[in-house]
C-alpha cells in the first residue's frame, strides 16, 4: 500500500530487484572477484560470458557483513581469452 494526505493506494503486486557491484582484479593470469552488496547473508551465483547471451557460472559466494555493506571475494578464477562480461545474480 502507498498512502499520502491524499488517500490510499493498493498498486498490483510487483517484484523488487536488488544489485550488487562486482570488482575485478588480476594477478597473475587469476581473477579475484569481489561481491559487494546487500547487508551480508545474502548468495549470489558469480558468472562471466563473452557474448551476454550464454553464461558460465564462476561460483557462488555468501556475503559476510563489513561495514554496512555485505561482500565476498571469489578467488583464483582463470583469466580466460578474449573479452568477458561479469555478473552476480542473487
Amino acid at each position: 500500500m502507498v498512502s499520502n494526505a491524499r488517500g490510499v493506494i493498493t498498486p498490483a503486486p510487483m517484484s523488487a530487484a536488488l544489485f550488487a557491484r562486482v570488482n575485478i582484479a588480476v594477478s597473475g593470469g587469476m581473477l579475484s572477484i569481489e561481491v559487494v552488496g546487500g547487508s551480508g547473508g545474502e548468495v549470489w551465483r558469480v558468472e562471466r560470458s563473452s557474448d551476454l547471451l550464454t553464461w558460465e557460472s564462476l561460483g557462488t559466494v555468501e556475503l559476510e557483513a563489513n561495514g554496512g555493506l555485505g561482500s565476498r571475494v571469489l578467488s583464483d578464477v582463470p583469466l580466460g581469452g578474449g573479452s568477458s562480461f561479469f555478473r552476480a545474480v542473487g
